[in-house]
Order: C-alpha cells, then structure tokens, then sequence
C-alpha cells in the first residue's frame, strides 16, 4: 500500500527557502537537495512508520543534507503531512509546543 504525501504550505516554503539556498551556492548542491527531499519522499510513501520525536510528530533526516522532514501520519486516511523541512542546527522543541 502506497501512502499519499502532501506538503504543508510551510513545508513547501520551508523546501523552496532551502532550494534557493543551495541554488546560490551551485546547481549541483540545488540538485542534490531535491533530489534528497524527493527520496524522503519516496520513502514516507512506501512506510511513513519513523521515529515519533516530537508530540506527534515523526521525523526522517535526510542522507547527506542538515535537514528533516518533520511529518504527521493520519492512519485513518492514509496520509502523510509534511509539516516542516527543518535545519537540524534549530531547535524544533520551540516549533512543535
């Protein structure tokens, strides 16, 4: 069974934030980004079932970038919501009370 992942309009601003970020840096880093954001994806699709680290809230870190997919799974309707893409050097404890 395939999990539906839909983005939080934060979340989505969260990820264009980060994007053009990397985007001044260089287009590889940009690429490299996206493409980690869209296997996190992937994967929450396949089994959203990660660590509950905040509240309710479950989290995967992406492979190779400071960030985490900060997400809340709905069983009854077999969703997943992206809630927040977040920089591991902030604090989510502040975020998520």
């Amino acid at each position: 069974m395939e999990w539906q992942v839909t983005n939080d309009p934060i979340a989505q601003d969260e990820i264009l934030e980060a994007l053009n970020y990397y985007e001044s840096k260089s287009h590889k880093a940009a690429d490299g980004f996206m493409n980690e954001v869209s296997d996190g994806i992937e994967a929450l699709k396949r089994n959203p079932f990660f660590e509950i680290r905040y509240k309710f809230i479950r989290c995967l870190p992406l492979n190779k970038f400071p960030f985490m997919l900060h997400f809340h799974v709905d069983e009854e309707a077999n969703t997943v919501l992206i809630l927040g893409v977040i920089h591991t050097s902030l604090n989510p404890d502040k975020l998520w009370r």
